[in-house]
This record gives structure tokens, sequence and C-alpha cells, in this order.
């Protein structure tokens, strides 16, 4: 059995356990503090554990490193990373607001560059982002996508992430993109607003709030990749972290090498 259907099964068995929780007032309640820091809510951990049953019932090994739970060893010793986000941007599904995913990376190697497979589930609308290391990106394993060449930030349609905007110096940072493009938008689900990227619906990214962590990004990092894209940091380096790692990150999705210079101008 192929790896990138294994994780198609476990991306819809989350989703099926996600939509039962979805809008009940048992969603909400809390189960600890997850891996990255944050607390665990029954919708993630109902994901997971849907995830982790198909895993087991494929009998495959892999070492897992969720959002939730931390790396745990699936099947037995394995070089294989299995990255897993249960929901990405829980606080919208928490909040009945319907843009939310589930995010699924497989690595044969302990880096973000080592990722091979990434599928990005859009839970609500059932929409899958999933790309092959060399062998491109598509929407629902069908139709390939494809950056925007938008590279003026005054046409651009921008998404960004202030998250709850305390930190005044980045608020500065963050004024000459704010002035020079007039389209933004913010959903709060940080892999598939990568993933629009990918396919040409959002021009770019940014969110320097150093607040993401690798298990965020893994699968949507590959499918902007594959789809002609780039992933950076505020100064301009491609990120390669650990995908064991804890760290915070703050990273600038972008459709095309003239936008990403652009943005990076804007924010020096």
């Amino acid at each position: 059995m192929e790896w990138r259907v294994i994780l198609k099964n476990a991306a819809e068995a989350a989703r099926k356990e996600v939509l039962k929780l979805y809008g009940s007032s048992e969603a909400v309640e809390a189960s600890g503090v997850g891996y990255g820091g944050d607390p665990i809510r029954k919708i993630d951990l109902a994901a997971e554990n849907a995830i982790i049953r198909v895993l087991d019932g494929y009998g495959v090994a892999c070492t897992l490193i969720s959002e939730e739970s931390g790396i745990k060893t699936i099947g037995g010793e394995s070089d294989i990373y299995l990255v897993v986000d249960p929901v990405d941007g829980t606080l919208n599904a928490l909040h009945n607001l319907p843009i939310f995913a589930t995010s699924l990376a497989l690595s044969d190697g302990p880096k973000l560059s080592d990722v091979k497979i990434g599928l990005v589930l859009d839970l609500c609308n059932n929409v899958a982002f999933s790309a092959e290391r060399g062998r491109g990106v598509f929407l629902d394993g069908k139709t390939p996508l494809k950056t925007s060449s938008t590279t003026d930030m005054e046409k651009a349609l921008i998404g960004i992430n202030l998250g709850a905007p305390k930190d005044k110096l980045m608020i500065e940072r963050l004024f000459d993109v704010l002035t020079k493009t007039r389209r933004f938008r913010q959903f709060g689900a940080v892999a598939l607003e990568i993933c629009y990227v990918a396919a040409g619906s959002l021009d770019a990214f940014i969110d320097i709030r150093n607040r993401m962590r690798v298990i965020d990004v893994a699968a949507a990092f590959l499918i902007l990749k594959e789809s002609g894209g780039l992933l950076f940091t505020p100064e301009g380096l491609i990120p390669d972290t650990e995908l064991k790692s804890k760290e915070r990150l703050s990273l600038i999705a972008a459709g095309n090498i003239r936008i990403a210079e652009n943005i990076l101008k804007s924010l020096a």
C-alpha cells in the first residue's frame, strides 16, 4: 500500500471525527497541554486518534510527530517520520468558523527539506491539496496547481496573520506592507493559507509573529515548493528546521521570486 493512499485515508478518518464534534459543546473540552504548548481540545484529540487508528490498521512503522501528543513510535523503529497537525485552525473550528484542515507530512529524514509527501485536507470543503517530491502538486489528486505570477504588491491579495497584535515593533515592521497592499485576508489556518498561495488564490502569506512551528508548515512547505512558490524567513532564508523542533518561527510564503523580493524590501 502506498503512503499517499494511507495519508489520504488517515485525513479522511480525521475529518469524519472532527465533523462529529464540530459545533458541539464537547469540542472545546480540554485534555492537557500539547507538544507545542497549546491546550489539547477534544476535537484535536479525536482527529489525532483517528489518524493513529488508520496507521495501526495498515501496520506501518514510523515516528509520529504530532501537535497534540508529541513524538510516538508507531509499529516499531523506522527512518520514516510522519508530522501531523490533526486540526490546523482549531480556534476557527471551536467558533464554528468553517476554515480548518488536517495536515500530514511524510519525511524520509529528520529535517523539513526531507519531506517527500504532503497532504492538507480542507475539512469543511473536503478538498485535498497534495504533493509528492519532484512530482508536482494537485488539488484532489487530479488538478495541477501553480502559484500566482502577480508581482505588484498594490495588485496582490495577501494573507496575513496578525494574531493578537500586542507587539508594537511587529506592527511597525509590517507598516510598509500594510500601506502598499490594498487587499488582505486573515483566515487563522496557517497550513491552509500556504496552500492557497500554492494554488494561486493568494499571492503571498505573511506571519512574522514568531509563533509558527514546523508541525504547522511541514506539509504545506512541500506543497508550495512543488507549485513553484517559496517559503522563507523575514531574513530571506529558506527554513530547514528539525522536524522534532519546538522552535517558533516567522515565515513568509510567496507565489514567485519578485513578490518575495518586494515583501522583503518592505519588511527591511
